[in-house]
């Protein structure tokens, strides 16, 4: 006995044995199913595929610039760190280079903004790159005055460090003799007392010496008596 897919009533003309239902219904093009891609959709099988293709948000698709693979939906997310993505120079020169050459753009680029080679002299004028010649002869005089300035300033404090490293040797010399007259002033009464013991020692040697000769005549005087 035939029998119609039940989905009929949604279009498809299907007709089949009870048997076949369930085959024909895994292939049923007008059967609901959820996005193979888990993006939450459910269509009708014969517009998934075309949903895979052109609408799904986690589809991958290739990017123009660098040809790298990406979903969909990231598609902004990956613009942002995209190597090759072309930048518009943000000096306004007018150039644009890929984003991983944009750094060394800069480096080159007229527009951007320099500080004065003289800004160690004390030169405080920015300009563009393009304009560092006319700067450059422009204030020539100016930079030639900053720069003996910057000298005679070096100079001085030079001069008055030496003058300071001066004086502490004056003061370290000062120091150094006072501290060897004390050393002096010290060994010379330790000689004192050292030449006053040995006067004493002598002396003592002198009576011990008187002393034996005493006791030796008495010892003697005994004897004989």
């Amino acid at each position: 006995m035939a029998v119609f897919c039940p989905l009929n009533t949604r279009g498809c003309s299907w007709e089949g044995v009870v048997s076949a239902v369930d085959t024909h219904l895994n292939e049923c093009e007008y059967l609901f199913i959820d996005c193979e891609l888990s993006c939450g959709i459910v269509l009708k099988r014969q517009d998934m595929v075309k949903h895979l293709i052109n609408s799904c948000p986690f589809r991958e698709i290739i990017c123009e610039y660098c040809s790298e693979y990406h979903k969909e939906q990231d598609t902004n997310l990956h613009l942002v760190a995209c190597t090759k993505l072309p930048l518009t120079c943000s000096n306004g020169c007018g150039n644009s280079a890929e984003r991983m050459h944009m750094e060394a753009h800069m480096e080159m680029c007229p527009n951007t903004l320099l500080d004065c080679e003289y800004k160690k002299y004390g030169c405080e004028v920015t300009f563009l790159r393009k304009d560092i010649g006319r700067h450059n002869k422009d204030d020539k005089h100016v930079h030639m005055e900053l720069m003996m300035q910057s000298g005679i300033q070096n100079l001085t404090k030079e001069f008055d460090k030496v003058k300071q490293d001066n004086q502490t040797i004056k003061e370290q010399l000062i120091t150094l003799r006072e501290e060897n007259s004390a050393q002096k002033n010290s060994l010379s009464k330790l000689t004192e007392e050292f030449l006053s013991m040995k006067s004493e020692l002598n002396v003592l040697k002198d009576e011990s010496k008187q002393e034996k000769i005493k006791m030796k005549e008495e010892q003697n005087k005994l004897f004989d008596d």
